[in-house]
């Protein structure tokens, strides 16, 4: 029978010994009992200096520590305890389990420093991926056009908060959303733009990019504004995969465009007094000076005549221009001649040839 426990006890050795864990045992009072060669190579000391050596005495710095204090917990509790910590005396990092016994501890090391380095790397890579998502989502935020980003089926992934500004719906409402739901487009009659024809469903199904500036977008509150929308898709491995959509309020741009069409025709109904006046007193001119006026003067008043109904035709036109920008222009078609307007061309570009 002592033959029998003598051969079972240098086949546990053996045993422990081939582990590639650190295998160490300690008795109640923390003195150690029993090292495997891992545990030899942690402590610096081959195991006959290690038996019955008081653990915490021989190495110091572990005192207080996280191996120190679970080890002491597992031997109050008689229940065992896994955790992983940073053995300094080693610099190492170890996944630990502490089983307790009648006898005392017995401890399984298992170093996982490897591993921790590159969790380590993993968190700072998704640290870093965060900061530079914080940043690019600052900088798309602070951006003075809406930008809404969708998936191929048309929902939005991403809104910044001008487009919140645009539509009157937060962030968190369009995210998930569909966009031709979410961000309602309407056009110059006020009617809803159909699905297939929205900028961003073009961009996708099309694979170019789209833009307009003749769609108002449909706040929440039900007031509208007039946007450049510039739709862009996505493109991934010749597929659309998304789009972009750029809302740019023109509110302030058509407030001028109108304010400069109002100052032109203003200004061109200024000029035709002038210009009326002219004309009348030159034709008066030219038929009662029909006697007087030599054939050079009869030409230069002629000459003086036709250039100043050219400015008034000028004037008018501007005039048609400014009501057309307006919707104030009354189209009136009529039959042209082509011929008049070929000599009528010549005659005005004849002097300078």
């Amino acid at each position: 029978a002592e033959a029998a426990l003598k051969k079972s006890t240098e086949e546990m050795s053996a045993i422990l010994s081939s582990i590639t864990d650190v295998y160490a045992k300690f008795d109640k009072e923390g003195r150690i009992v029993d090292v495997n060669r891992h545990g030899e190579k942690l402590m610096g000391r081959p195991r006959r200096e290690l038996i019955g050596k008081d653990f915490v005495e021989e190495f110091p710095e572990t005192k207080g520590g996280v191996f120190h204090t679970k080890f002491k917990e597992a031997n109050r509790t008689k229940q065992p305890v896994h955790f992983e910590a940073y053995l300094e005396v080693a610099q190492k990092w170890f996944e630990t389990h502490a089983y307790p016994s009648a006898g005392g501890i017995s401890a399984y090391l298992r170093d996982i420093t490897e591993r921790k380095i590159a969790e380590q790397k993993l968190q700072n890579t998704i640290h870093e991926i965060d900061r530079e998502r914080a940043k690019d989502e600052a900088i798309l935020d602070s951006i003075g056009e809406g930008i809404v980003a969708t998936d191929a089926a048309g929902t939005i992934i991403f809104a910044n908060r001008m487009s919140e500004t645009i539509f009157g719906v937060s962030t968190k409402e369009l995210v998930g959303q569909q966009s031709n739901e979410a961000l309602p487009l309407t056009n110059q009659a006020g009617d809803l733009v159909p699905t297939k024809e929205r900028p961003l469903a073009v961009a996708l199904r099309s694979k170019i990019r789209t833009t307009s500036n003749t769609y108002f977008a449909l706040r929440k509150d039900g007031r509208q504004i007039p946007v450049l929308l510039t739709a862009t898709p996505i493109i991934l491995d010749s597929k659309a995969i998304g789009a972009i959509g750029v809302y740019h309020d023109i509110t302030k741009e058509r407030e001028i465009d109108r304010a400069k069409s109002e100052f032109v025709a203003l200004a061109s109904h200024q000029l035709r007094t002038p210009l009326t006046i002219t004309s009348w007193y030159t034709e008066k001119l030219i038929k009662e000076g029909k006697v007087n006026l030599t054939d050079k003067q009869k030409r230069y008043l002629d000459e003086l005549y036709k250039a100043n109904s050219r400015m008034v035709d000028l004037v008018n036109a501007v005039l048609d221009v400014s009501r057309l920008e307006l919707g104030t222009l009354t189209i009136n078609p009529e039959l042209i001649s082509l011929v008049d307007i070929a000599e009528l061309t010549l005659s005005e570009l004849r002097p300078t040839i």
